[in-house]
């Protein structure tokens, strides 16, 4: 640490939305005047961000496919340097390539209900400091400028894996087709979707669909449509909770066994907690017709109000909270 208590840290996050998160987290200690190395979204390929004046490393926790993070933590920990590890959403920190690599490191997780199975994971600390500081842009979501007209909007979003979107979007297109409903449908792919995939293209799948096409994200597009269809652990699910956009959440074998290699269960804190309807293959009807009445769509809402209540006033200061707790640990 600088004579002046100003910092040195470094930070890194090797996906979108921990880069996110840490991106915030660097601006708010760039206004307070410390010095900041950092990278985003992107592999290393071996680049070495620390150096000996480093007072902290800061991180996410990516993919479950990832080692990044995980060998910028092993350098800081060669080099006695802290590391705090920023959690973006629901158990990341439970990557099970993590187990056993982030026993020096200390998590700061996305609620307090965590704590115990964080520790229980290994890490040598876990705290909770209000959430990731995305969440605070959830309640301000800017709705899409695009006209849907009066015809039902389903809104299905994409993950990295192509297998699973097709499977994804073959389940609705299958679904409201039994249903009967005039509908017109949005694809959002996941922006880092692995292209390498074989058999039927999203085009043929879509071919008999009133698709729009639309260059809105996601995020912006959860408070315009009457539906949205999401899968495997996104944080499209948490932000469509705190806009209160009605949700599917599809699940199958192929997605339950991600859901194990990505964070060690197949067991999701929002969706046990009700936050969106949990539907596979032999239910999906019946859960969409659900969200399609009245009654259906509050006692959801009822639901997404009580896992993320909205406060009074939008808290912007967690990114200083962060800054503050890593400040006190050094």
């Amino acid at each position: 640490m600088k004579k002046n208590g100003k910092l040195v840290l470094v930070l890194y996050a090797f996906d979108i939305g921990p880069s996110k998160n840490l991106q915030k987290i660097e601006n708010v200690a760039l206004v307070n005047g410390n010095g900041t190395r950092s990278a985003y979204n992107c592999k290393l390929d071996g680049t070495n961000l620390i150096s000996p004046e480093t007072d902290a490393l800061i991180t996410g926790l990516s993919s479950f496919k990832s080692f990044e993070e995980l060998e910028m933590g092993k350098i800081a920990n060669m080099l006695n340097i802290p590391w705090f590890i920023i959690a973006d959403t629901h158990e990341n920190w439970g990557r099970p390539n993590a187990r056993d690599k982030i026993k020096n490191a200390i998590v700061i997780v996305a609620s307090p209900d965590e704590i115990q199975g964080a520790l229980n994971f290994g890490y040598r600390d876990a705290v909770y400091l209000g959430g990731p500081p995305e969440w605070n842009d959830f309640w301000s979501i800017k709705p899409a400028e695009i006209d849907l007209g009066k015809k039902l909007s389903i809104l299905v979003g994409g993950i990295k894996l192509p297998e699973i979107n097709h499977t994804l979007l073959r389940e609705a297109v299958k679904a409201m087709n039994t249903i009967g409903l005039d509908y017109q449908l949005i694809y959002k792919p996941h922006p880092n979707e692995n292209n390498n995939t074989t058999g039927e293209s999203v085009e043929e799948i879509l071919e008999d669909v009133d698709v729009i096409e639309t260059d809105a994200r996601l995020m912006n597009l959860l408070p315009v449509v009457d539906l949205t269809i999401l899968t495997s652990g996104t944080t499209a699910i948490i932000q469509a909770a705190h806009q209160r956009t009605p949700t599917i959440y599809f699940e199958n074998d192929m997605i339950i066994k991600r859901m194990r290699e990505q964070i060690g269960t197949s067991k999701w804190i929002p969706i046990e907690a009700g936050v969106s309807l949990k539907a596979d293959s032999s239910n999906i009807v019946e859960k969409i017709q659900e969200l399609l009445t009245r009654e259906g769509v509050k006692n959801l809402q009822e639901q997404q109000k009580k896992i993320y209540p909205k406060p009074e006033t939008i808290n912007k200061k967690s990114e200083k909270r962060i800054l503050d707790y890593i400040k006190s640990q050094l």
